[in-house]
């Protein structure tokens, strides 16, 4: 038992117990953190380098075998992850749902990145496979929810999200509008996804709710509205010349 510890910028408790009376050792492993950095700290426990972020993790794991492979097959446990002020790496999901055919490039890109004000979430552990069905990101414009599996040791995920255009630019609270959902599916070796649009799953939605689709429309031609407002400004000034 550690009754604190500091590591990754932050703090918190954990303990360990590891039972080898048997044939087969048993390990029992709990950890509580907070004020923490999620990059370095998924990079060195899952080679994960796609989030970024501070906050809180909480988790109680147990798993059992007689090499680190077989103990992590058989891990179970829960946990949960708050992180505030962060990042997800190599791709712009704002970006993403305005231009939907940028989507299609399918590999995360270094030069892109999701900037977040909250990013939480719950999970649950069994056979070495992390599940989720409650990830929900918040920032300005932007909220999305998420669910999906992680499996380990094959370090594979596989992961629904869906972000949607909000008309706030509050990252945390605020009255929102709903705004026209594209999802995406998230696949592949954890440290090297791919991206791609859930085309089936957006239709599928937008005929459930054509008024949605109706709303962002609107939106959009507001906007362009402007902007043509704005061009044809810019061109009585140049026939004065």
């Amino acid at each position: 038992m550690l009754p604190r510890i500091d590591l990754y910028s932050g703090s918190g408790s954990a303990r360990l117990t590891v039972d080898a009376s048997g044939d087969t050792p048993v390990i029992e492993h709990s950890i509580a953190l907070s004020g923490i950095e999620a990059l370095p700290l998924l990079q060195d426990a899952i080679a994960f380098d796609r989030l970024s972020g501070k906050g809180t993790m909480e988790y109680q794991l147990r798993g059992q075998g007689k090499s680190q492979k077989a103990i992590v097959s058989s891990l179970a446990g829960q946990g949960n992850i708050k992180f505030i002020d962060g990042a997800i790496r190599g791709i712009n999901l704002a970006e993403m749902v305005r231009n939907i055919k940028s989507a299609f490039t399918g590999a995360a890109s270094e030069s892109q990145q999701t900037d977040f004000a909250e990013l939480s979430g719950t999970f649950t552990v069994a056979d070495g496979v992390v599940s989720n069905n409650d990830l929900a990101l918040k920032a300005p414009l932007l909220r999305l929810s998420g669910s999906g599996t992680a499996s380990l040791p094959p370090m594979t995920v596989r992961y629904r999200v869906v972000p949607e255009l909000v008309a706030t630019l509050k990252g945390q609270g605020g009255k929102e509008k709903e705004g026209l959902e594209v999802p995406v599916i998230v696949e592949g070796r954890l440290d090297h996804p791919t991206w791609r649009p859930d085309m089936e799953g957006m239709l599928r939605e937008t005929l459930k709710n054509p008024d949605k689709l109706k709303d962002a429309a609107a939106g959009v031609k507001e906007q362009l509205k402007g902007s043509k407002d704005k061009l044809q400004n810019l061109k009585g000034i140049l026939k004065g010349f």
